[in-house]
């Protein structure tokens, strides 16, 4: 269940994520133990993306050192980071609610549009490939302009970037 969660999660389907979550709820299933095990994953699968031999070394069945690698494959190192780092905030907010289940929703659903999105070096990288002449123009306006416009000019940047990695994200077929 917890690859398959974890597969939900990485590739943004959210409601597969949070019924997966209320259904290992109803079962019994501590929703914060969950989150344990996606940490291990997370740490598992970042194991074998450094080293893929290591795979063999971890403490799972055949099938599921298969499935880390797999998922190694598949995730960057920036992205595995990204997770780790979402996680551990998870945690700690875990300690302020009085709803663990629904914490734990909001915490997957993060997880998933985080998983969706590209780094920001992959955002550099596309508008680098499509030779963006519109932020390159707009870089340059703002480092030679007055401070009064300063404040449209570093808008339209950010504009710039978030159209750029919002198309890249949905050129994306999975989302890594």
């Amino acid at each position: 269940v917890i690859f398959e969660l974890y597969e939900n999660i990485m590739t943004g389907e959210i409601q597969k994520s949070i019924d997966t979550i209320n259904a290992q709820y109803k079962l019994g299933v501590d929703p914060v133990l969950v989150l344990t095990d996606l940490l291990e994953m997370t740490h598992f699968i970042t194991r074998v993306k450094i080293a893929p031999q290591s795979a063999g070394l971890l403490p799972l069945i055949p099938l599921e050192q298969e499935k880390v690698s797999s998922l190694a494959s598949k995730l960057s190192i920036a992205s595995l980071a990204r997770i780790w780092q979402m996680l551990l905030k998870g945690f700690d907010e875990l300690k302020k609610v009085p709803n663990v289940l629904s914490a734990v929703e909001m915490i997957l659903i993060r997880l998933s549009y985080v998983g969706m999105m590209p780094s920001p070096n992959e955002i550099l990288e596309k508008m680098q490939e499509e030779n963006n002449t519109i932020f390159y123009n707009e870089c340059y306006r703002l480092a030679t302009m007055e401070k009064s416009d300063f404040i449209n000019a570093f808008f339209n940047v950010a504009l710039v970037l978030l159209n750029s990695a919002l198309n890249l994200s949905m050129s994306r077929s999975i989302i890594l």
